[in-house]
């Protein structure tokens, strides 16, 4: 399966570390890998699909069994970066030993205004090479544009649809965003300025702003904190028999409680606001 897929995707459990994620920790690394992402990736088998960092190097994220993802056999399967849209595109030229990547997973980064993005990359070649496009400070209407196909600011007119797999909101309200093309079949939503309860009513396919009551029932997968209940979000369709669970704010002992209760994992987790307590977060049900 795809990792854009399948880091949202219900996969086995013995695919996953439960409970998908880890909270506030501090891998440091060790005599024989000095970076604690190839601490997590080469000695703990990991891959991470997203990575929450605080001021104090302490970080959150949530991972799945690298052997069960299509990068199995890659050397180095995914990077972390933190920069400026600059930096960020010179590891897309030659991040993995000179060879192309493309962003996975991108979010707003408030600790350094010099490196304003932290994403995580993974290589664009090989079996897994697939198109991929990501983008910064851009309007809602301009990401609708770029999501059709259409041009607006960097992007050229195509004509390929495309879909969000990634998106979370800068200071100035715009927005920093990952595409993957579009497949046939292929249903997904996004939104922000919602509520709790916005988010609650597109999910039970009810109207809510620009989205008609359609009566799709639907799943969230990603969730991001703008503001104090402000969210932005990305939805697909809810598959009949597939859980999914989300806590706009919770601690993380009870997120753990509750992901092993409903033999769930992590699929994304937010810092809540500035807390150290608390996080936004989603799950998915095992299979």
């Amino acid at each position: 399966m795809e990792i854009e897929k399948q880091r949202w995707a219900p996969i086995l459990a013995t695919c996953v570390t439960a409970p998908g994620a880890f909270g506030w920790s501090q891998p440091l690394g060790s005599t024989a890998n000095e970076n604690w992402w190839d601490k997590i990736e080469i000695e703990d088998h990991q891959f991470l699909v997203h990575a929450e960092y605080r001021s104090d190097s302490r970080i959150a994220a949530a991972w799945l069994h690298k052997s069960c993802t299509e990068y199995a056999s890659y050397p180095d399967a995914w990077v972390p970066v933190t920069g400026s849209t600059a930096d960020i595109d010179a590891y897309l030229d030659h991040g993995f030993a000179g060879r192309y990547g493309r962003v996975l997973d991108v979010s707003v980064s408030t600790l350094n205004p010099q490196q304003p993005f932290n994403v995580i990359l993974v290589p664009n070649y090989g079996a897994a090479q697939r198109p991929g496009w990501w983008g910064s400070n851009a309007t809602d209407q301009q990401i609708n544009d770029i999501t059709n196909g259409k041009a607006s600011g960097k992007f050229e007119a195509d004509g390929i649809k495309k879909k969000l797999i990634s998106i979370d909101r800068q200071p100035n309200g715009r927005f920093v965003f990952a595409l993957s093309q579009l497949k046939p079949g292929d249903r997904w939503w996004w939104g922000h300025g919602a509520s709790v309860a916005n988010i609650t009513s597109v999910i039970n396919g009810n109207a809510w702003a620009g989205f008609p009551a359609d009566g799709i029932k639907k799943r969230l997968v990603s969730l991001r904190q703008f503001a104090e209940n402000n969210f932005t979000f990305i939805m697909v369709p809810w598959e009949p028999g597939v859980g999914f669970w989300w806590y706009p704010a919770i601690a993380w002992t009870d997120l753990v409680k509750n992901a092993t209760a409903n033999h769930a994992r992590i699929i994304d987790i937010r810092r809540y606001g500035s807390s150290n307590d608390l996080f936004s977060a989603v799950l998915v049900s095992n299979t």
